[in-house]
């Protein structure tokens, strides 16, 4: 158990006897011959982090995950005993490809797409994935273009606006009268 934490899912078995019992002095009579590792908290594993370590791992912010939730493109958790939501392992890998997937320029329909086809296995996802990336890149590809054209317009005025600087002349005022 060396190198993972150990969180737990929810009370002690001195709570969940309390809580079929009533009351202490009930609860303490019955506990009294169990060992000391019984009175322990029940161990959670495999569903080790709270909202707030997941977001943090993620890189992500507590009210995103929980939209993402609500969106239906992050699973809702399990609950402890307790109450507390607790997360799995694999929540944080599917928050960090979901935050890289916004960084790359794909809204979240695109990548709520991609993730129902990973239930569909690698040979469907991964062309569903490369068709992905190559809209994306003819996008990306359009949108250099027009900007590229927006630029070479902007040096034109500028260049119209230095040669004429001297003249008393703007360029930009005559074309607009």
């Amino acid at each position: 158990m060396r190198g993972r934490s150990r969180y737990t899912c929810g009370p002690s078995r001195m709570d969940q006897v309390m809580r079929n019992h009533g009351t202490r002095r009930e609860s303490e009579r019955i506990v009294r011959g169990l060992s000391a590792r019984a009175l322990e908290p029940v161990p959670c594993y495999g569903f080790t982090k709270s909202i707030g370590q997941l977001a943090q791992d993620a890189g992500v912010g507590i009210g995103t995950i929980r939209y993402y939730q609500r969106i239906g493109l992050v699973p809702e958790p399990q609950r402890a005993f307790n109450g507390w939501h607790r997360y799995p392992e694999r929540t944080s890998q599917l928050l960090r490809y979901l935050r890289q997937g916004r960084q790359l320029g794909f809204s979240l329909r695109e990548v709520g797409h991609l993730f129902s086809h990973s239930s569909a296995g690698a040979p469907r996802f991964c062309a569903a994935f490369r068709a992905a990336i190559e809209a994306k890149i003819a996008e990306l590809d359009a949108e250099m273009e027009r900007l590229q054209s927006h630029r070479a317009q902007l040096r034109d005025f500028a260049k119209s606006c230095r040669e004429r600087e001297h003249s008393g002349q703007c360029p930009m005022l005559d074309r607009l009268s």
